[in-house]
């Protein structure tokens, strides 16, 4: 029997950091962080899914107090859990100039990647549209 072929990507898994901008997003091209104007790519976020195109579901990681908290990084890492495929262009999210792979050292472990999954698909309020993204970013061309 041969084995099917997984809708995710071969070289990125799940729980990836990236590091990015936070106006490399679709709809906050305008939004420049106050103080980080001059500095480089100061946003991490976590990859929670993909497809086998490279395509990438991120998460942004946050320090609000608003934000969930995980307990991988000494529980300093937060989330919010909104659900990003887009970028500022209207693209897919993908590895390369605007969004930098950080060390595979720095990838979140399997259980927190559930969590964020489990937050942002089942009890978050935004997670119809969370799953909305994630289906049309996942559909075969």
């Amino acid at each position: 029997m041969k084995k099917r072929n997984k809708n995710v990507s071969k070289t990125i898994p799940n729980g990836r950091t990236l590091q990015t901008r936070d106006e490399y997003f679709a709809g906050q091209q305008k939004y420049k962080k106050p103080g980080y104007e001059k500095k480089g790519n100061y946003r991490k976020v976590v990859v929670i899914d993909s497809n086998d195109l490279d395509d990438l579901a991120v998460v942004k990681l946050t320090t609000s107090p608003k934000g969930i908290t995980l307990d991988y990084g000494n529980g300093k890492s937060k989330f919010r859990p909104f659900v990003l495929t887009k970028d500022d262009e209207g693209q897919p999210i993908r590895t390369g100039k605007k969004f930098v792979e950080n060390n595979p050292k720095n990838d979140f472990p399997k259980y927190e990647v559930t969590k964020i999954k489990v937050e942002s698909f089942k009890t978050s309020v935004h997670s119809n549209e969370n799953k909305r993204r994630v289906h049309a970013m996942k559909k075969r061309k």
